[in-house]
């Protein structure tokens, strides 16, 4: 909920080919201190390894990490483990680490044996969002064509987002960043169905790794949202006027906000708030809903003749609306206008009703 919450402190409407990564374990979760007697849970989170063995002691446990990325183990802690420091041991792939679990005194009498693991280890994995290739199959080699036969250029996809990761001139792509901006459009697509009767936003396919022309701190001065633009549209420009792009950054928002929408571009700065687009994901959670919340300011909301609108963008009259702005703590609860009376289905209202926008997908 961290992401969620910061977004709600300082969003104002300024609100305000996936690339190949290192395998291995990216990140490890360990309880502090468990008493003995009862149960024990580490959640490693993994990249393209095959398996990942626990061991503890005289118990191990083996599990095939090849479609997954996070196995989780739990183990229950003998009643009669000596309290005490306890070494483990995690290989996964190439890599092993050791790690330390203290075991403190549970009921009854102090334990006295040295077996740390009652009975055995179990695993359980997760894999959404991960998606590998098949492997090991035998191709069959290509039949000769005598006569090439030119495949057309398709015309580019009109109306449509781009998901983009832009670097900094002196930065490097962060494992995993890539799958967690894809999550995050699988929760953010999730939610406006809910809320649209099954339509959600129309995208490109992929996500787009681009490196841009400057350092950092360019895009966090005063004037970083125009350099921006620039760079973006020199690295990779529109195909067409009518596509709009969403852009992570891992940088600081010029002006202090969480992200900002303007002039086509939704830009998403993560270290003002500390929103990371992270795989798994859930809505709200994470980047998901200030990812929704400056989309819909791309398909032009809240105008200004809205009767709730502020005159910034968003609306007044509730909190549980996507684009509330006001005193009331935000509700995670959230609503596509709630009311129906600012910007969506707003049936028959001579302002803008984004229900129309032709950057909506129906399926």
């Amino acid at each position: 909920m961290k992401g969620f919450l910061a977004a709600s402190l300082l969003l104002a409407c300024a609100i305000g080919a996936p690339s190949a990564l290192a395998a291995g374990i990216t990140s490890v979760q360990t309880p502090k201190s468990v008493k003995a007697g009862t149960t024990a849970t580490i959640v490693v989170r993994v990249d393209a390894v095959p398996q990942c063995r626990l061991t503890a002691g005289k118990a191990s446990a083996t599990a095939d990490t090849s479609s997954a990325i996070r196995v989780t183990y739990r183990f229950t802690v003998s009643k009669r483990a000596k309290p005490g420091t306890y070494l483990l041991t995690l290989r996964c792939g190439s890599e092993t680490r050791k790690l330390r679990l203290k075991v403190i005194k549970g009921k009854g009498k102090r334990g006295t044996s040295k077996t740390l693991v009652q009975g055995k280890i179990r695993s359980r994995l997760t894999g959404r969002d991960l998606v590998l290739p098949p492997c090991c199959k035998t191709v069959p080699p290509p039949t000769p064509v005598p006569t090439a036969t030119p495949v057309p250029t398709p015309p580019p996809v009109e109306n449509a987002f781009r998901a983009v990761y832009a670097l900094a001139a002196d930065q490097t792509e962060t494992p995993g960043y890539v799958a967690g901006i894809v999550a995050t459009i699988g929760a953010v697509n999730g939610w406006f169905a809910t809320q649209t009767g099954g339509a959600t936003p129309r995208w490109l396919d992929g996500v787009k790794v681009v490196k841009l022309a400057r350092a950092a701190a360019d895009y966090e001065a005063a004037d970083g949202l125009a350099r921006l633009h620039a760079d973006l549209e020199a690295a990779y420009p529109l195909a067409t006027s009518t596509q709009k792009s969403v852009v992570w950054t891992q940088t600081n928002h010029p002006d202090g906000a969480c992200a900002s929408a303007r002039a086509g571009v939704a830009w998403m700065t993560e270290k003002t708030c500390n929103i990371v687009p992270v795989a798994p994901t859930t809505w709200p959670f994470d980047a998901s809903y200030v990812t929704a919340h400056e989309m819909v300011h791309l398909f032009g909301a809240v105008p200004d003749c809205a009767p709730n609108s502020d005159g910034m963008g968003h609306v007044t009259d509730d909190p549980r609306d996507l684009l509330y702005s006001g005193p009331l703590p935000r509700d995670p609860d959230l609503t596509l206008d709630f009311g129906r009376d600012d910007y969506f289905g707003t049936a028959g209202s001579t302002c803008i009703d984004i229900a129309a926008s032709p950057l909506w997908e129906r399926r």
